[in-house]
């Protein structure tokens, strides 16, 4: 199911964090472990949602409905133009950080928590993302997305692709991409002949489904497949031979992974803005952060 609106959006966290929940409970002869101990554990349960862990089902749900509410009542959003805009340089891959590890499971996950992708400082991508824009406002989040076995100079392993989506206003395409400009000729992204900044048109009758998508908790795994020379007989094109990219759902054993490399982080320092934006995600981390102002976790 793909997330649509806020129902679809809660419909798929809460089926995910379920099936993790379930696989960590009851675990079979393969299982991922998580870190030891009770912090990555706890971030996951209900009665942590108040605490806006970034792994935290309730918290993403809670906390895209605050988001969608200032969003839609946002002067300048709803004047526009909106756009989505993609921040994905290679400078903020990191690796996973449990492979070529023993076989031991906890120690791989020692090795992941203690790896480059889980201690990666999004402040710095955060940063480079306002520089980028100047001073046009947008207001976003920090994501992490899993490639599996990244080929090429890295080799075969799993890598961890820091990335941002924002979403702006008050710029047209044009400004967007002449103010993106020096970073696309600077900046290459993870693959070849790929831009590592994305620009897309949001209507505002689609802004709940790409407030969603801004905010959804990783979802899917990435991996590069080689598609093989082909001919085309109904238009004589031959196809040459190709890696491309296929995007599939995250299977629970690396959705437990990814909660290591997410770890203790929270929702409101992942979401940031720029100019209006900056007011516009400080509105939004207040409404959100006061019932853990109010009564602290409640964990069950």
């Amino acid at each position: 199911m793909n997330i649509v609106d806020l129902e679809t959006f809660s419909t798929v966290h809460r089926w995910a964090d379920d099936r993790m929940k379930i696989y960590i409970e009851n675990p079979h002869v393969n299982y991922t472990a998580t870190t030891s101990g009770r912090t990555i554990n706890e971030t996951l349960l209900r009665g942590a949602g108040s605490a806006l862990y970034a792994n935290n089902a309730e918290s993403r749900i809670f906390f895209v409905h605050i988001a969608s509410d200032h969003f839609l009542a946002h002067r300048g959003i709803r004047q526009g133009p909106l756009h989505l805009v993609t921040f994905m340089p290679a400078q903020f891959v990191r690796p996973m950080g449990d492979q070529w590890m023993p076989k031991d499971r906890h120690l791989r996950a020692a090795a992941r928590r203690a790896g480059p992708a889980a201690e990666f400082d999004v402040r710095v991508l955060q940063a480079f993302t306002r520089q980028a824009l100047h001073g046009i406002p947008f207001v976003g989040m920090v994501e992490a997305a899993l490639f599996k076995e990244r080929t090429g100079r890295w080799s075969h392993r799993d890598w961890v692709s820091w990335h941002a989506h924002v979403l702006t206003w008050g710029a047209t395409r044009e400004e967007l991409r002449k103010a993106v400009r020096p970073l696309r000729r600077k900046h290459c992204s993870l693959r070849k002949n790929v831009s590592s900044v994305h620009i897309k048109y949001v209507s505002y009758e689609d802004l709940l489904r790409q407030t969603g998508y801004i905010l959804k908790a990783p979802q899917k795994a990435m991996r590069e497949v080689f598609l093989p020379e082909g001919f085309n007989s109904q238009t004589g094109e031959i196809r040459s031979a190709e890696l491309r990219l296929k995007k599939d759902w995250l299977r629970t054993g690396d959705r437990v992974r990814m909660l290591d490399i997410m770890g203790e982080r929270t929702l409101d320092h992942l979401l940031f803005g720029n100019d209006e934006g900056t007011v516009l995600a400080r509105q939004i981390r207040s409404e959100a952060l006061a019932p853990w102002r109010r009564w602290g976790p409640k964990y069950d």
